[in-house]
C-alpha cells in the first residue's frame, strides 16, 4: 500500500511548549487521510466507529480510554518507508531538522501516553504507526515554496508499507 498525506500550517522545530498541541493537530489532520486510504482494506465499520466481528477488532488498539487504528504495528511484520517533502517560504526559519522530523513522525504515530490524548481526538484515531520504531526508512527534503498563506509550510508525505526488516534512518543502521 502506498499513499500520500499532506499538512498545511505553521510548523517549526522550536515549539517546545506547544509540541503536544502540534502533534495533536497533526494527528487530527492525518487521521481522516489515513482512514480514506485504509478504508478499502479494512472490514466494514458500524456508524458508532466500532467493528462487530473478531477479525475487525484486531485492527483496533485500545489505549488510554481511546481507540486507535494504526496501519503498521510491530506484530504485523510491516514497516513504513516514509518520504517527507517540506515546502516552505524562504523567509520562514524552520529550525532544527531533527526535531522537526521527530514532530512529524510523532504526528503519524499513536500517542505514547495519556498526556497526548485529548478528549476531542477522533475516536477511533487512524495513524500510520503504532510506534515510530516501525519506520524502515525515512528521507526528508526541503524546498522553497511560494504558495499558501503567510508563514505556512506544506508537508507532503509519501508513505509506503514494506516488509519489515533491518531499520534504517536515511540509509544508516539505527541499531533497532
Amino acid at each position: 500500500m502506498e499513499f500520500t498525506l499532506t499538512f498545511e500550517g505553521i510548523l517549526t522545530s522550536g515549539q517546545s511548549g506547544g509540541r503536544v498541541a502540534k502533534k495533536t493537530e497533526l494527528r487530527r489532520v492525518f487521521s481522516p487521510q489515513i482512514e480514506a486510504h485504509a478504508r478499502p482494506y479494512l472490514p466494514a465499520m458500524a456508524p458508532d466507529g466500532r467493528w462487530a466481528d473478531e477479525e475487525a477488532r484486531t485492527w483496533v488498539v485500545e489505549r488510554f480510554g481511546h481507540r486507535f487504528v494504526p496501519m503498521v504495528r510491530g506484530e504485523s511484520n510491516l514497516a513504513a518507508a516514509i518520504d517527507i517533502q517540506l515546502l516552505a517560504p524562504p523567509s520562514i526559519p524552520l529550525g532544527d531538522g531533527d526535531n522537526l522530523l521527530k514532530t512529524l513522525l510523532d504526528g503519524l504515530t499513536m500517542p505514547p501516553d495519556q498526556q497526548h490524548v485529548v478528549d476531542d481526538l477522533p475516536n477511533p484515531l487512524f495513524t500510520l504507526l503504532d510506534d515510530d520504531k516501525n519506520v524502515a526508512e525515512v528521507t526528508q527534503r526541503r524546498r522553497a515554496w511560494f504558495g499558501g498563506r503567510h508563514n505556512n509550510v506544506l508537508v507532503v508525505i509519501h508513505a509506503r508499507l514494506v516488509q519489515a526488516g533491518p531499520r534504517s534512518w536515511n540509509g544508516l543502521d539505527r541499531g533497532v
